[in-house]
């Protein structure tokens, strides 16, 4: 009787002269010098890989000592780290103190370690899938039965279990307790107004909270209105537009991904060399590309912005963001990335542009202009329009859609050599009431909009007089029947209150 054929297995592969089994070590070192930095990368890292996932040894005991220093509540950096493998023994081992240090080198950004973790698991994964085949080829060779039956349940279940952990994808491991919120706190501790980033009472442009859109075309000055919202987010200035801007208690993050030359030069037109030192503690940049996209690892952005200890982004523009916006999938991806960055109490600003229009199309005015899935608009608070010539210092300026009341149409002068704008001749409804003494709001819809109202522009005169008639600026006399109501400016002396 012949012996059984063996096969020849080192460490779970084939013999000496085998290939080398799937391994990354650029990955391997980038997700150590991550860990090395960021508290961040070592939460977000400890959701994808283990120990046992590092093929080099001498990686997997450096990752154990940082995932046993950090879980015991202690700091965790190189020289703790050096200490920590001194005491294990291991120190000599993994290449003493100057590896550490090769690795933190090898790590191009450690807001990427959910993408290096990747790259570890997987190549995991493949050596698990290969041992697994290789055990399996084995248990060929033993007489068929029961025990033979048992063992290879037993490999396919073990198996599947190393296969399905970690499927959950890098940045998904959130605070979900955190999340809950009592029902009375939830709806009655909310304040009475509206907290705005942008705004005051009900006229706010950018409600906390929620993301604000400003969508146009090329030139129209999009990057020079967010320049002024970031010049108060960091307390240099107080108010766009003539209306305030809260400042933000952390840095300001501004995502420079669309031809990050024009931005800077756009830019620096709005803050002064003796601003440096506010410039350089609160504002950060990010130049270029993000290092995925982010509609499909949508925790990246709050991800990114933790890193730059930021509650405010700047995201110029939501193009570069993510590729293929017209699809739903894309804009529900990107919708769930700006979701996860409010819900984490940062502000998110985007930039966009709008749908293109051949020669005899109209100009852009409402909210189904702005390019892409209906997802981008949907999960947005607020959106304003700015149409105009490229370069053109005046531009019309249109609020598609608002977290509270409507605010303009207003036309906006960009003063570019100062990054500075204003309102052209900016339409007060009450200003004009006391100029004709009384109207309705059809007349007063005409003079705003110029021209033959939609029914649209009436009701939004209407409010606006309703507004005066509530705060007393105006008596509301009702005719009846189908007769439009009558609003009277209060200083009218023969008028009395109805």
């Amino acid at each position: 009787m012949t012996d059984s054929p063996r096969l020849h297995v080192i460490d779970g592969y084939g013999a000496h002269d085998d290939p080398m089994p799937p391994w990354s070590e650029p990955a391997e070192q980038a997700v150590l010098g991550a860990v090395l930095q960021s508290e961040h990368a070592r939460a977000e890292v400890a959701e994808i890989v283990e120990r046992s996932d590092f093929f080099k040894p001498a990686h997997a005991a450096i990752y154990a000592a940082v995932h046993d220093l950090a879980g015991s509540g202690r700091p965790v950096d190189a020289v703790t780290i050096v200490d920590e493998l001194e005491r294990r023994g291991e120190l000599r081992r993994v290449g003493g103190a100057p590896y550490l240090h090769t690795c933190i080198a090898a790590c191009p950004a450690p807001v990427s370690a959910g993408h290096y973790a990747e790259i570890v698991r997987d190549k995991a994964e493949d050596r698990r899938l290969i041992m697994s085949g290789q055990r399996l080829t084995q248990l060929a060779s033993r007489p068929p039965g029961d025990e033979r039956r048992q063992a290879v349940h037993d490999e396919f279940a073990a198996v599947t279990t190393a296969l399905s952990r970690g499927t959950a994808g890098a940045g998904e491991h959130l605070d979900h307790l955190n999340r809950f919120v009592d029902g009375a706190a939830f709806l009655l501790d909310a304040p009475n107004d509206m907290p705005a980033v942008w705004g005051n009472g009900n006229d706010v442009l950018w409600a906390e909270g929620e993301a604000l859109m400003i969508c146009g075309g090329n030139g129209v000055g999009k990057t020079t209105l967010a320049a002024q919202l970031v010049r108060c987010r960091l307390n240099l200035d107080t108010d766009v537009l003539g209306y305030p801007v809260k400042p933000g208690a952390r840095r300001v993050l501004y995502l420079a991904m669309d031809r990050p030359a024009q931005i800077q030069r756009a830019l620096r037109r709005a803050f002064d060399p003796e601003e440096r030192q506010v410039l350089a503690d609160a504002l950060v940049f990010w130049k270029g590309p993000p290092v995925a996209d982010m509609a499909e690892r949508p925790f990246l952005l709050r991800q990114m912005c933790e890193q730059a200890d930021a509650d405010t982004v700047i995201v110029d523009s939501l193009k570069d963001a993510a590729i293929g916006l017209s699809a739903d999938e894309v804009g529900a991806g990107w919708n769930r990335a700006r979701q996860a960055a409010v819900s984490s109490g940062i502000e998110v600003l985007e930039l966009h542009h709008l749908v293109k229009r051949n020669a005899n199309g109209g100009r852009p005015e409402s909210i189904e202009d702005v390019y892409g899935s209906a997802w981008l608009t949907a999960g947005l608070g607020s959106a304003i329009l700015l149409d105009g010539a490229p370069g053109d210092p005046l531009v019309k300026f249109k609020h598609l859609k608002q977290p509270m009341n409507e605010l303009g149409p207003w036309e906006v002068v960009h003063d570019h050599d100062h990054g500075v704008s204003s309102i052209r001749g900016q339409v007060d409804p009450l200003q004009i009431l006391r100029a004709q003494s009384s109207i309705t709001a059809k007349a007063l819809a005409e003079i705003m909009f110029d021209g033959a109202p939609k029914p649209a522009q009436v009701e939004k005169a209407r409010r606006a007089l309703e507004r005066l008639s509530t705060a007393k600026l105006a008596w509301k006399v009702s005719p009846g029947g189908t007769q439009p109501a009558v609003y009277y400016a209060a200083a009218t002396p023969d008028v009395d209150e109805p």
